[in-house]
């Protein structure tokens, strides 16, 4: 039998083993769909730092009561062999609280599903010291957290910051988008590949930016008496509205002026990719 042939017969029995699930689930004879679904509490009370490593898991990071955090892993799949290949663990040392969410069998063509694994990370309302959340690949979500640095690191993945409350926050990703809102402290962020956007209220603090391919946009309604500006797109358009601009040097591709004299810095720079500072 050649090659195109074994190939084909390959894909028929395939697509009927497939209908044949598909029929099994309609009819109610089978639960398709594999739940993936572990729970965690852990106390903290003396909690001051959280560190989060999860692989090709989403993280959700979201205020929660009580002096518990709560963790919760869930997923569903249609690939069965997924069941129990998830793991969630838990460790503590000092005033640092540890997280580790893994997948042990790595993705294949069978892993669709109704929702894709995310763990939700509930925490006491505080401040915390340091919060640092690395993932291989996914998309991270964070809303309302204290924190005096909040670090996140994807590979793959768009990660959102909204209500953020600290000294300084740094994002790094490879691929993905950046999506920042009323976030108070000074903004470190990186792309490789994506767009980044930051709409705050107010700015007081200083925000660099750093895109290889991708916009940039820095959304204010009120900006600071006195600020530094210092854009370049390489390969893109720059575009300042804000009042009261002085220009030291203005082209297609470059802006660099103040507002008053000192006051925060804000750099923002894309080797492709068009960057706008707007007063709304």
């Amino acid at each position: 039998m050649s090659l195109k042939n074994v190939a084909r017969t390959a894909a028929i029995v395939f697509a009927l083993g497939l209908a044949g699930m598909v029929i099994m689930w309609m009819s109610g004879r089978v639960e398709l769909f594999i739940t993936v679904d572990e729970k965690k509490t852990v106390d903290a009370s003396s909690v001051s730092s959280i560190e989060v490593d999860s692989d090709s898991i989403n993280v959700k990071f979201v205020p929660g009561d009580g002096n518990e955090v709560e963790l919760h892993l869930f997923g569903e799949y249609i690939d069965r062999k997924f069941k129990d290949k998830f793991r969630l663990s838990t460790s503590a040392s000092g005033n640092k609280l540890k997280v580790k969410a893994e997948a042990t069998k790595k993705w294949g063509i069978l892993i669709m599903g109704k929702s894709s694994p995310t763990l939700t990370i509930k925490v006491p309302e505080k401040l915390y010291e340091d919060v640092n959340i690395q993932l291989s690949s996914g998309n991270v979500e964070v809303d309302s957290l204290q924190a005096n640095r909040l670090a996140i690191q994807t590979s793959s993945g768009n990660m959102r910051v909204n209500q953020f409350a600290g000294q300084r926050m740094k994002l790094r990703g490879k691929s993905g988008t950046i999506s920042i809102q009323e976030a108070q402290g000074e903004i470190d962020a990186a792309l490789t590949s994506g767009n980044v956007k930051i709409t705050n209220a107010a700015l007081s603090d200083n925000i660099t930016v750093e895109t290889t391919s991708g916009d940039i946009q820095l959304n204010a309604h009120e900006l600071p008496p006195s600020f530094k500006v210092d854009m370049r797109a390489g390969s893109g358009d720059v575009s300042a509205k804000v009042p009261n601009l002085t220009f030291q040097e203005k082209t297609e591709n470059r802006i660099l002026g103040e507002v008053g004299q000192g006051g925060p810095l804000l750099k923002l720079q894309a080797t492709s990719g068009n960057v706008r500072i707007r007063q709304q």
